[in-house]
């Protein structure tokens, strides 16, 4: 339990930047763009690592390959949720680029069809472990939203069912 909230807890209070995370972008490679923790900085080039892939595929990035955020979540499309990288916001608008798609994808969504996560990580289901972003903690809960399922799957998990990616 006191891992998997320290993690949300460390997740929601990532610093900032002139606006931007700075410890989490997305990085274009062959064309399609995919979360990425910063792990280092050379100021010509970025090391990272990314989420739900393993460290084998850390690499150095230049800049042009980095698209820098202003916030993260999941935003709807045809009835599922996938995880999004905010490029811009306001006024309830998010200019948004979807995790693992080209930005041929990138869209302007209202808040009916995005929702921020303070995390985001695998969730145990009936034994088997999935993409999922946390979307709420109510004491030693955590309302969990699967990647690429419909909000009819949200549930409240204990934090022995999440681990954090």
């Amino acid at each position: 339990f006191f891992i998997a909230v320290l993690f949300i807890f460390a997740f929601s209070g990532i610093s900032f930047s002139d606006d931007y995370f700075t410890d989490i972008a997305m990085v274009e490679w062959q064309g399609a763009w995919y979360f990425a923790w910063i792990l280092e900085n050379a100021g010509d080039s970025i090391y990272v690592h990314y989420p739900f892939y393993e460290s084998s595929l850390d690499e150095w990035v230049t800049p042009d390959r980095v698209q820098w955020l202003v916030n993260i979540g999941m935003a709807e499309w045809a009835g599922g949720w996938y995880f999004a990288g905010v490029i811009e916001q306001g006024n309830g608008s998010y200019f948004i680029r979807y995790n693992e798609y080209d930005s041929s994808w990138d869209e302007y969504v209202d808040s009916s069809r995005f929702i921020e996560i303070c995390g985001f990580g695998y969730a145990e289901w009936q034994g088997e472990w999935f993409p999922a972003g946390v979307i709420d903690i109510d004491d030693e809960w955590l309302l969990v939203r699967y990647d690429t399922y419909s909000d009819s799957w949200d549930e409240w998990i204990p934090p022995e069912r999440f681990a954090e990616e």
